[in-house]
């Protein structure tokens, strides 16, 4: 099941992305997000030993992106995303203690270092596409009585499918956006 998924994802991501330099660095991406994504959801824990040497690696492999694309601006636009999206999540923890795991905080940072390089469109709109996606589960859930307002339900899942929506679609919302 877990293949599939992966399957899945890594042809919707490359799809979005496009045969352009950062693929490698969402190949990775991905491939770490589907293992991210299931022991988050059945352990609510992001494990610091799969996220911090991915920094090393999506690291590299960006700034081999910006080598290839011949410009700096890869590298800098994911340090940028890095400290916008990073930054609010790490924000969000220090203000409302609780309410993200700091395994969410770090886990925001690698998928700023990718989304960053896209565009602010993309960035943007994977940030917030996974606190809407967050949002209308608890509360399915909650109608559905399957949950309460006190559930823990991990954040890491909907964090990861936001990155997908920002990959798909931020380009798109953001010219929309622009012509309101």
């Amino acid at each position: 099941m877990l293949a599939a998924v992966g399957a899945v994802l890594g042809a919707v991501v490359g799809w979005g992305v496009g045969w352009t330099p950062m693929l490698a660095a969402w190949a990775y991406l991905t491939a770490l997000c589907v293992v991210l994504g299931y022991v988050d959801a059945r352990t609510r824990l992001l494990p610091t030993q799969l996220i911090a040497p991915s920094y090393a690696v999506i690291g590299v492999l960006v700034g081999a992106a910006g080598l290839a694309d011949g410009s700096l601006g890869l590298p800098e636009r994911a340090l940028l995303g890095w400290l916008v999206m990073g930054g609010f999540y790490f924000l969000m923890w220090q203000l409302a203690p609780g309410s993200l795991g700091y395994g969410d905080v770090r886990l925001s940072g690698l998928l700023a270092l990718c989304l960053g390089p896209l565009g602010w469109s993309q960035l943007v709109t994977g940030l917030y596409a996974g606190f809407l996606l967050g949002g209308i589960t608890s509360g399915a859930l909650v109608l559905a009585r399957r949950a309460s307002r006190k559930t823990h339900i991990p954040f890491g899942p909907f964090m990861m499918l936001g990155a997908v929506v920002g990959v798909v679609l931020g380009s798109s919302l953001g010219r929309w956006y622009a012509l309101r």
